[in-house]
């Protein structure tokens, strides 16, 4: 329940955050038969675009709606940086399917694909947010 002229805010990710990693991730996991409940969507982040978001409170009955995408990405130094946000995040249950033997064996040969996007930089982590206000008419 929000009162009349009430706000409501949300975030959600872009849907080109973490490309290509997510990619590489999927692609890799795909050969280990790794159950993916929904490809290309990262964190079950159903609103990746900005017209969805505004969709949403519009059709919900908001007015004054502000929605933008705003970049958050960042340089890894390594691999095992992805490494660790993979594991430390909601991707630890997709990890988690591989058998021990295997899970040495994917992460080896994912951080080996992972380390070709190095550049002078770092590798670039693509963290694009969507943040969306509306009020209540």
């Amino acid at each position: 329940m929000l009162k009349p002229q009430g706000i409501v805010a949300f975030s959600s990710y872009g849907r080109l955050t973490f490309q290509p990693l997510q990619q590489l991730l999927e692609t890799g996991l795909q050969h280990y038969d790794v159950r993916w409940s929904a490809p290309g969507c990262w964190a079950g982040s159903l609103i990746t675009e900005l017209e969805l978001a505004s969709d949403l409170l519009g059709n919900a009955g908001f007015s004054a709606i502000d929605v933008r995408s705003e970049q958050h990405g960042y340089y890894l130094a390594n691999p095992e940086e992805w490494w660790t946000i993979l594991y430390h995040s909601d991707s630890r249950t997709l990890l988690d399917q591989l058998a021990p033997e295997a899970l040495i064996c994917f992460k080896t040969e994912h951080l080996a694909a992972v380390a070709t996007l190095a550049t002078v930089h770092g590798i670039w982590l693509n963290v694009v947010a969507i943040f969306a206000v509306g009020k209540k008419k």
